[in-house]
């Protein structure tokens, strides 16, 4: 009876140092389930000292925070270890196409007999002389981070990862350039900023054995295992990083001064905690780092302390098991780890579907460090209320928590290079005002459903989008032969920059009567409304799929008007009549990268995309683009930035195949060739019917027929069948200048009677 006793007394021992068993852990993702608990003021001190000024916090505050974080959750680092030396193995001032200068370099390490050494790999661009620097540690070797031939493979232990081709805990060339997509080193070049990566196993294999990896160059006598208060692996990481920052410091070509740390998940905790005890990093991101990170640990939301401990016990100092199932006890959380980098510049990141991290959790610890950074007086995150999905907060301490899962994305490392260039060079930068979003069937802006409680005739309008083609808003002729069929009247001759300005200009009056959105295409569509053939050019891109600056820039000025009025960007990129431009297939698969990135890297927020006009149109010259195989474009832009909302059109009277349903965001549909409003609504509801149909938006978003003035038509039908409704207006032969919104030159005002007609039509039914 006493032995047994003994094993029960001793298992419940171990389960409460170490957690529940990894099969028991049941994590909670109910908020109404999170524990009350007392969140420990970041300005009071331990004795119950307020903290009232930055001389106080440095010199009572800070510290006892950073030496309770030291012994109790990382671990110290138990001695001094220096770089012996380092060493330059590879080098090209030819790298990523010539933009960039590749750097190779390895920091040695010796002691007790032993010694350790880890590579840096290092991008940086060739027209900026002092380079400031992301620098992070990456999973899986620097090889995988960008598909460069040149990059060493490192021979150091990793976790197996089947679909990375690792086995046997070793890296191949299988995985050469597999989180390209994490890095985005060409996106970060080209904003002028360097890259430092380093393999973190190198520094210190991610395994429960302390006999390998730096530890042991720091061990006393015969010690096998850092002692209960020193540190752990991402104690050992954060040191590996403030060595490659030892490095950075006299690196000719690096502003060592601007040194920003990066970390994603474990590497996230990282460097949260190297940016807590190297004030020399300039600013901090951490990338889902969740609990142990950026969560509050008091939450229990999600991974636990236990949970934690129990599933890596090499990652904190051994003492840090004494919270396991009594978070209740911690006297500091981890936004006082956050505060611990004031005033310095923090970010902090979150997924929509990464619950396991504690989304909330993480964006509470950001609000809660803020009133150290006021000390500074420098901006936190002021409110409890969490922004919406891809809706960052770029202050000096930012969030954001987007769509998608655990990861790095290109939407990331957008906001974090908008967030650098604001907090470390001053820079303005653009803040989108309008936000596009759907819920269900209704269009949301900046959270709150269009034409909120507005009915007309006893229809719920709420949520719908009205729309006109407005596709000649950026036009120009590249065609020497053909560009004169433009000319302006009064000038005789053609100008792309007075009609986007003219363009610019009516804008207000469309947004006044109730106009909400427009579509316009970086490929024009016809400019004489319908052509059989189209010898113009009018088309944003090289052949190449490269976007051409000039169309990008007149864009850019257009869609920056529609944020600032509260309007929606349709944003066209493909148009039969104009594919054949492009060379091939590889051309158009670049275009679409070119737009969404040029989206990203620009920040809006206000577009809903349209891959192409009529994909069914046997006009279309490229595969890809036809309605068989459209649905890979639409993925591709997905893939690509899951932020965005995007679908494609078909001719008109033609509804949409449950293959492109099924993955697009909304429903575009024309009007064209549609006589009897009674196929509209038919239209609708045989969208609504398909299988593929969940509860989404549906669109017109080009339609030429009108007739306002009876009770039935194709605006009022769409309005009936809950459907936007979308004016196509082009100059009938005959016809003066005001004519048309399609045909060019355009007259941007609303300068005829058909436009007159459609503007009081949806100011009857959305304003008055």
């Amino acid at each position: 009876m006493q032995k047994s006793l003994f094993i029960i007394v001793l298992l419940f021992a171990t389960v409460f140092c170490f957690g529940q068993r990894r099969g028991e852990f049941v994590p909670n993702y109910d908020e109404s389930k999170v524990p009350q608990f007392e969140l420990p003021n970041p300005l009071t001190s331990f004795s119950g000292r307020k903290i009232k000024n930055t001389r106080r916090w440095e010199r009572v505050r800070r510290p006892e925070l950073l030496d309770f974080f030291s012994n109790n959750v990382y671990g110290k680092v138990p001695g001094n270890l220096e770089i012996s030396k380092w060493e330059v193995v590879e080098e090209s001032d030819n790298a990523l196409n010539g933009k960039a200068r590749r750097k190779q370099v390895d920091i040695v390490f010796n002691k007790n007999g032993r010694t350790l050494f880890f590579n840096v790999l290092m991008y940086l661009p060739k027209n900026v002389e002092k380079a400031p620097v992301f620098l992070g540690y990456n999973f899986y070797g620097n090889h995988t981070v960008c598909n460069d031939v040149n990059i060493r493979i490192s021979n150091a232990w990793t976790r197996d990862n089947e679909s990375y081709g690792i086995a046997n805990n070793q890296l191949t060339e299988k995985s050469r350039g597999v989180s390209k997509d994490s890095w985005q080193v060409d996106k970060i070049i080209d904003t002028g900023y360097g890259l430092a990566t380093i393999f973190y196993c190198e520094v210190d294999p991610d395994k429960n054995d302390f006999t390998d990896g730096i530890h042991p160059l720091l061990y006393t006598d015969d010690q096998q295992r850092p002692a209960a208060s020193e540190w752990g692996s991402i104690a050992a990481w954060a040191w590996g990083l403030s060595r490659a920052m030892d490095y950075l410091e006299q690196d000719k070509d690096v502003d060592a001064s601007k040194v920003i740390v990066f970390g994603h998940s474990r590497l996230g905790k990282t460097s949260l905690w190297a940016g807590a005890t190297d004030e020399r990093f300039a600013a901090v991101i951490s990338n889902n780092s969740g609990c142990g990170g950026a969560a509050l640990s008091k939450r229990q939301f999600g991974e636990t302390v236990a949970r934690i401990n129990n599933s890596f016990p090499h990652w904190f100092a051994r003492n840090f098991r004494s919270y396991n199932l009594n978070e209740k006890a911690l006297p500091a959380d981890q936004h006082e780890l956050l505060a611990l980098i004031a005033p310095r510049p923090l970010y902090v990141t979150s997924a929509e579907d990464d619950q396991w991290a504690d989304p909330r959790g993480e964006f509470l610890s950001s609000h809660y460090a803020t009133p150290v950074y006021e000390l500074y007086n420098k901006q936190g995150i002021s409110t409890v209320e969490m922004p919406q999905v891809n809706q960052p907060i770029i202050n000096t301490v930012a969030y954001h928590i987007r769509t998608g899962g655990h990861g790095v994305t290109a939407f990331d490392w957008n906001q974090y290079i908008k967030w650098a260039d604001k907090n470390l060079f001053n820079k303005e930068i653009f803040e989108p005002q309008t936000r596009v979003s759907i819920e269900e069937e209704k269009f949301f802006i900046n959270g709150k459903p269009t034409f909120e409680g507005r009915t007309w005739q006893g229809i719920s309008v709420e949520g719908l989008l009205p729309n006109s083609r407005m596709v000649q808003g950026v036009f120009d002729d590249l065609n020497p032969e053909t560009v004169d069929k433009w000319k302006y009247p009064d000038t005789g001759k053609w100008d792309p920059e007075r009609n986007t300005r003219e363009f610019i200009e009516a804008m207000p009056e469309w947004q006044k009567h109730g106009l909400l959105a427009f579509t316009i295409n970086f490929q024009g569509g016809s400019p004489e409304g319908y052509s059989a053939n189209q010898p113009w050019e009018n088309n944003a891109f090289e052949t190449d799929g490269k976007l051409r600056p000039e169309f990008a820039n007149r864009m850019e000025r257009i869609v920056k008007k529609a944020d600032e009025l509260g309007m929606v960007v349709m944003l066209g990129i493909f148009y039969f009549g104009q594919d054949e431009r492009l060379e091939n297939e590889k051309a158009v698969i670049a275009a679409v990268d070119n737009v969404v990135e040029w989206i990203q890297k620009k920040g809006f927020t206000n577009i809903l995309i349209e891959v192409a006009n009529e994909c069914n149109n046997r006009k279309y010259d490229h595969e890809i683009i036809k309605q068989d195989r459209m649905h890979e474009l639409i993925l591709r832009v997905k893939e690509k930035a899951p932020e965005l909302l995007v679908s494609a059109s078909f001719n008109g009277n033609t509804i949409p195949p449950d293959k492109i349903v099924e993955v697009s965001d909304f429903v575009f549909l024309h009007g064209n060739g549609v006589k009897q409003p009674e196929r509209i609504i038919e239209m609708v509801e045989i969208v609504r019917s398909l299988l593929s149909y969940r509860p989404m938006p549906v669109v017109f978003n080009e339609d030429d027929h009108y007739d306002y003035d009876k009770p039935a038509n194709n605006f009022v039908n769409a309005t009936k069948a809950y459907a936007s409704w979308g004016f196509f207006d082009f100059r009938r032969e005959g016809e003066s200048f005001d004519e048309g919104y399609q045909s060019v030159p355009v007259n941007w005002g609303i300068s005829s009677l058909r436009k007159k007609e459609f503007f009081n039509k949806v100011k009857e039914i959305f304003i008055d």
